[in-house]
Protein backbone atom coordinates (compact mmCIF):
# COMPACT_ATOMS: atom_id res chain seq x y z
CA UNK A 1 0.00 0.00 0.00
CA UNK A 2 0.72 3.46 -0.73
CA UNK A 3 1.72 6.45 1.34
CA UNK A 4 -1.45 7.94 -0.13
CA UNK A 5 -3.23 4.85 0.18
CA UNK A 6 -2.67 4.72 3.71
CA UNK A 7 -3.04 7.66 4.33
CA UNK A 8 -6.33 8.24 2.89
CA UNK A 9 -7.81 5.22 4.65
CA UNK A 10 -6.58 6.53 8.14
CA UNK A 11 -7.80 10.46 7.06
CA UNK A 12 -10.44 10.31 4.47
CA UNK A 13 -7.98 12.26 2.46
CA UNK A 14 -5.21 12.13 0.75
CA UNK A 15 -3.57 15.72 1.94
CA UNK A 16 -5.19 16.00 5.82
CA UNK A 17 -3.27 19.24 7.54
CA UNK A 18 -3.47 16.93 11.11
CA UNK A 19 -1.43 14.13 12.24
CA UNK A 20 -1.60 12.11 15.57
CA UNK A 21 1.12 11.29 17.98
CA UNK A 22 1.42 9.54 21.36
CA UNK A 23 -0.78 6.36 20.40
CA UNK A 24 -3.32 9.51 19.32
CA UNK A 25 -3.27 11.65 22.60
CA UNK A 26 -2.37 14.20 20.74
CA UNK A 27 -3.00 16.34 17.31
CA UNK A 28 -0.50 17.84 15.43
CA UNK A 29 -0.92 20.38 12.60
CA UNK A 30 1.35 19.51 9.79
CA UNK A 31 1.81 21.13 5.92
CA UNK A 32 0.56 18.39 3.60
CA UNK A 33 2.80 18.68 1.03
CA UNK A 34 5.69 17.59 3.71
CA UNK A 35 6.80 14.29 2.59
CA UNK A 36 8.09 13.80 6.06
CA UNK A 37 5.15 14.93 7.31
CA UNK A 38 3.18 12.44 4.82
CA UNK A 39 5.78 9.21 5.42
CA UNK A 40 6.97 9.74 9.09
CA UNK A 41 3.68 11.01 10.40
CA UNK A 42 0.51 10.69 8.64
CA UNK A 43 1.08 7.83 7.22
CA UNK A 44 1.38 5.69 10.75
CA UNK A 45 -2.21 7.07 11.17
CA UNK A 46 -4.17 8.27 15.04
CA UNK A 47 -2.33 5.70 16.57
CA UNK A 48 1.48 6.53 15.90
CA UNK A 49 3.62 5.86 18.99
CA UNK A 50 7.32 6.40 17.95
CA UNK A 51 10.04 4.36 19.93
CA UNK A 52 11.44 8.16 20.88
CA UNK A 53 7.93 9.53 21.82
CA UNK A 54 7.16 6.75 23.92
CA UNK A 55 10.66 7.07 25.83
CA UNK A 56 10.00 10.72 26.43
CA UNK A 57 6.58 10.09 27.80
CA UNK A 58 8.30 7.15 30.33
CA UNK A 59 11.10 9.66 31.71
CA UNK A 60 8.48 12.29 32.23
CA UNK A 61 6.10 10.00 34.09
CA UNK A 62 9.00 7.90 36.22
CA UNK A 63 10.86 10.71 37.07
CA UNK A 64 11.24 14.10 38.37
CA UNK A 65 11.98 16.01 35.53
CA UNK A 66 12.07 19.84 36.00
CA UNK A 67 12.59 21.27 32.36
CA UNK A 68 12.34 19.30 29.33
CA UNK A 69 14.72 21.13 26.14
CA UNK A 70 13.58 20.10 22.36
CA UNK A 71 16.17 21.08 20.12
CA UNK A 72 15.11 20.64 16.96
CA UNK A 73 11.42 20.68 17.48
CA UNK A 74 9.71 20.32 13.67
CA UNK A 75 6.07 19.52 14.17
CA UNK A 76 6.49 19.12 17.77
CA UNK A 77 5.78 15.33 18.34
CA UNK A 78 8.06 15.03 20.47
CA UNK A 79 7.72 18.42 22.33
CA UNK A 80 4.42 17.40 22.78
CA UNK A 81 4.99 13.60 24.10
CA UNK A 82 4.12 14.60 27.29
CA UNK A 83 1.40 13.20 29.74
CA UNK A 84 -1.73 14.76 29.84
CA UNK A 85 -2.01 17.60 31.83
CA UNK A 86 1.96 17.40 32.68
CA UNK A 87 3.18 19.93 34.78
CA UNK A 88 7.17 19.80 33.93
CA UNK A 89 8.11 22.89 31.70
CA UNK A 90 9.01 22.65 28.11
CA UNK A 91 10.81 24.75 25.75
CA UNK A 92 11.02 23.64 22.01
CA UNK A 93 13.96 25.24 19.41
CA UNK A 94 12.87 25.36 16.33
CA UNK A 95 15.31 27.50 13.58
CA UNK A 96 12.97 26.46 10.40
CA UNK A 97 10.78 29.73 10.84
CA UNK A 98 8.36 28.11 8.27
CA UNK A 99 7.64 25.49 10.92
CA UNK A 100 6.34 28.04 13.47
CA UNK A 101 2.83 28.50 12.71
CA UNK A 102 1.71 24.73 12.61
CA UNK A 103 4.15 24.19 15.83
CA UNK A 104 1.77 27.25 17.49
CA UNK A 105 -1.27 25.56 16.31
CA UNK A 106 -0.46 22.40 17.29
CA UNK A 107 -0.22 24.05 20.62
CA UNK A 108 -3.62 25.23 20.28
CA UNK A 109 -5.03 21.87 19.78
CA UNK A 110 -2.85 20.40 23.22
CA UNK A 111 -4.70 23.27 25.73
CA UNK A 112 -3.66 20.87 28.46
CA UNK A 113 -0.14 21.92 28.50
CA UNK A 114 0.73 25.02 30.01
CA UNK A 115 4.03 25.19 30.47
CA UNK A 116 5.57 24.88 27.04
CA UNK A 117 7.47 27.63 25.49
CA UNK A 118 9.04 28.09 21.57
CA UNK A 119 12.44 29.60 20.80
CA UNK A 120 12.85 30.48 16.82
CA UNK A 121 16.80 30.26 17.31
CA UNK A 122 19.32 27.64 16.07
CA UNK A 123 20.91 25.78 19.34
CA UNK A 124 24.91 26.19 18.68
CA UNK A 125 28.07 25.64 20.53
CA UNK A 126 28.19 30.26 21.02
CA UNK A 127 25.26 32.02 21.48
CA UNK A 128 24.30 35.59 19.73
CA UNK A 129 25.59 34.21 16.27
CA UNK A 130 24.11 34.79 12.88
CA UNK A 131 24.47 31.35 10.91
CA UNK A 132 23.23 30.01 7.68
CA UNK A 133 20.52 27.65 7.84
CA UNK A 134 19.21 25.38 5.11
CA UNK A 135 15.32 24.61 4.85
CA UNK A 136 14.95 21.52 3.07
CA UNK A 137 11.11 22.19 1.11
CA UNK A 138 10.70 18.88 0.42
CA UNK A 139 11.34 17.48 3.68
CA UNK A 140 11.35 19.32 6.66
CA UNK A 141 13.37 17.21 8.56
CA UNK A 142 16.29 17.23 6.35
CA UNK A 143 16.78 21.20 7.25
CA UNK A 144 19.79 22.21 9.27
CA UNK A 145 22.70 24.17 10.24
CA UNK A 146 25.05 21.37 8.19
CA UNK A 147 25.17 21.86 4.21
CA UNK A 148 24.01 19.02 2.52
CA UNK A 149 25.44 19.45 -0.70
CA UNK A 150 23.23 17.19 -2.44
CA UNK A 151 20.21 18.66 -1.21
CA UNK A 152 18.00 21.62 -2.68
CA UNK A 153 17.45 24.03 0.24
CA UNK A 154 16.80 27.73 0.76
CA UNK A 155 19.61 29.49 3.25
CA UNK A 156 18.51 31.63 5.51
CA UNK A 157 20.09 33.22 8.28
CA UNK A 158 19.42 32.28 12.01
CA UNK A 159 20.26 33.37 15.28
CA UNK A 160 22.08 31.03 17.75
CA UNK A 161 21.67 30.33 21.18
CA UNK A 162 23.19 27.65 23.68
CA UNK A 163 21.84 25.33 26.39
CA UNK A 164 24.23 27.02 28.93
CA UNK A 165 22.72 30.88 27.66
CA UNK A 166 19.17 29.63 28.14
CA UNK A 167 20.03 27.66 31.61
CA UNK A 168 22.01 31.00 32.82
CA UNK A 169 19.21 31.97 35.26
CA UNK A 170 17.98 28.43 35.49
CA UNK A 171 19.40 27.91 39.68
CA UNK A 172 17.22 25.46 40.65
CA UNK A 173 17.15 22.58 38.50
CA UNK A 174 17.86 18.86 39.60
CA UNK A 175 16.72 17.26 36.84
CA UNK A 176 17.33 18.32 33.29
CA UNK A 177 15.71 16.44 30.17
CA UNK A 178 16.72 16.98 26.68
CA UNK A 179 16.00 15.70 23.15
CA UNK A 180 18.99 16.78 20.55
CA UNK A 181 18.29 16.48 16.18
CA UNK A 182 19.58 18.65 14.42
CA UNK A 183 20.92 16.70 11.40
CA UNK A 184 24.59 16.91 12.61
CA UNK A 185 24.98 20.00 14.60
CA UNK A 186 24.35 17.21 18.03
CA UNK A 187 27.97 17.78 18.94
CA UNK A 188 28.11 21.35 18.59
CA UNK A 189 25.05 21.78 21.06
CA UNK A 190 26.89 19.51 23.52
CA UNK A 191 29.81 22.05 23.16
CA UNK A 192 27.32 24.27 24.40
CA UNK A 193 26.11 22.79 27.42
CA UNK A 194 29.30 22.11 29.35
CA UNK A 195 28.44 24.63 32.16
CA UNK A 196 24.95 23.36 32.58
CA UNK A 197 26.32 19.70 32.25
CA UNK A 198 28.81 20.45 35.08
CA UNK A 199 26.57 22.76 37.68
CA UNK A 200 23.08 20.14 37.43
CA UNK A 201 23.50 17.52 39.38
CA UNK A 202 20.92 14.72 37.07
CA UNK A 203 21.15 14.92 33.41
CA UNK A 204 19.15 12.81 30.63
CA UNK A 205 20.15 13.42 26.77
CA UNK A 206 18.19 11.56 23.79
CA UNK A 207 19.84 12.19 20.76
CA UNK A 208 20.14 11.13 17.23
CA UNK A 209 23.35 10.01 16.22
CA UNK A 210 24.61 9.57 12.65
CA UNK A 211 27.92 8.95 11.45
CA UNK A 212 27.49 9.97 7.82
CA UNK A 213 25.63 13.55 9.26
CA UNK A 214 28.92 14.12 11.36
CA UNK A 215 30.96 13.78 8.68
CA UNK A 216 29.12 16.18 6.81
CA UNK A 217 29.62 18.44 9.95
CA UNK A 218 32.95 18.12 9.84
CA UNK A 219 32.93 16.37 13.34
CA UNK A 220 34.35 13.10 14.52
CA UNK A 221 31.89 10.51 14.90
CA UNK A 222 33.79 8.15 17.26
CA UNK A 223 35.33 10.95 18.96
CA UNK A 224 32.14 12.93 19.90
CA UNK A 225 31.51 9.01 21.01
CA UNK A 226 34.24 9.07 23.07
CA UNK A 227 33.23 12.29 24.84
CA UNK A 228 30.07 11.41 25.68
CA UNK A 229 31.28 7.78 27.22
CA UNK A 230 33.92 9.51 29.27
CA UNK A 231 31.03 11.80 30.66
CA UNK A 232 28.12 9.88 30.91
CA UNK A 233 26.58 6.50 30.95
CA UNK A 234 25.25 5.79 27.22
CA UNK A 235 22.77 3.61 26.20
CA UNK A 236 21.54 3.29 22.70
CA UNK A 237 17.57 3.42 21.92
CA UNK A 238 16.26 0.88 19.73
CA UNK A 239 13.23 -0.52 18.46
CA UNK A 240 13.48 -3.06 21.13
CA UNK A 241 14.60 -1.19 23.96
CA UNK A 242 17.61 0.38 25.66
CA UNK A 243 20.73 -1.22 26.09
CA UNK A 244 24.10 0.80 27.37
CA UNK A 245 27.05 1.01 25.24
CA UNK A 246 30.94 1.82 25.61
CA UNK A 247 32.71 2.51 22.49
CA UNK A 248 32.23 3.02 19.31
CA UNK A 249 31.85 -0.29 18.19
CA UNK A 250 29.09 -1.59 20.17
CA UNK A 251 26.87 0.73 18.37
CA UNK A 252 25.85 -1.14 15.03
CA UNK A 253 26.07 -0.22 11.56
CA UNK A 254 22.52 0.40 10.11
CA UNK A 255 24.54 0.03 6.98
CA UNK A 256 27.86 -0.22 5.60
CA UNK A 257 29.68 2.88 6.57
CA UNK A 258 26.41 4.69 8.80
CA UNK A 259 26.01 3.95 12.30
CA UNK A 260 22.61 5.57 13.03
CA UNK A 261 20.78 5.19 16.01
CA UNK A 262 19.25 7.43 19.01
CA UNK A 263 21.45 7.58 22.18
CA UNK A 264 20.02 8.03 25.81
CA UNK A 265 22.92 9.52 27.60
CA UNK A 266 22.52 10.23 31.45
CA UNK A 267 24.27 11.62 34.47
CA UNK A 268 22.96 10.97 38.13
CA UNK A 269 24.05 12.10 41.27
CA UNK A 270 21.03 11.30 43.02
CA UNK A 271 20.44 7.38 43.66
CA UNK A 272 16.64 7.89 43.47
CA UNK A 273 17.07 9.26 40.34
CA UNK A 274 19.31 6.77 38.74
CA UNK A 275 17.23 3.30 40.66
CA UNK A 276 14.36 5.19 38.09
CA UNK A 277 15.93 5.07 35.96
CA UNK A 278 17.62 2.00 35.94
CA UNK A 279 14.57 0.14 36.89
CA UNK A 280 11.47 1.88 34.69
CA UNK A 281 13.62 2.20 31.20
CA UNK A 282 17.02 0.78 31.10
CA UNK A 283 15.33 -2.33 31.89
CA UNK A 284 12.23 -2.64 30.26
CA UNK A 285 11.77 -3.80 26.52
CA UNK A 286 10.00 -1.54 24.14
CA UNK A 287 6.93 -4.02 23.93
CA UNK A 288 6.64 -4.02 27.44
CA UNK A 289 7.30 -0.23 27.84
CA UNK A 290 4.51 0.07 25.43
CA UNK A 291 1.90 -2.16 26.91
CA UNK A 292 2.74 -0.32 30.55
CA UNK A 293 2.10 3.14 29.29
CA UNK A 294 -0.15 2.90 26.03
CA UNK A 295 -2.42 -0.14 26.46
CA UNK A 296 -4.95 1.58 24.67
CA UNK A 297 -2.81 1.75 21.32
Amino acid sequence: MSTDQKILAHFGTTYPDIAFCLGGLRRLSVNPDDLRARRMLQAYGPKFLSRQQCIIYAIVTYLPVDLFLDIGTNYGECLLALPLYSRVRARGFEANSELLPYISKSLSFNTDLKNVDIISMAVSDEPDQEIDFYVDEKWSGKSSAVHNQGAIATTKRVQTTTIDQQLLNETSIRLLFTKIDVEGFEARVMRGAVVSNARIPNLIYMLEFDSQYFKRAGEDAEAFLDSLTSAFQVYVLSATGVRQVFAYDDIPEEKPNLKHTDLIVTKFTDPDYCSAFVDNIANIDMKTQRLRLFSFS
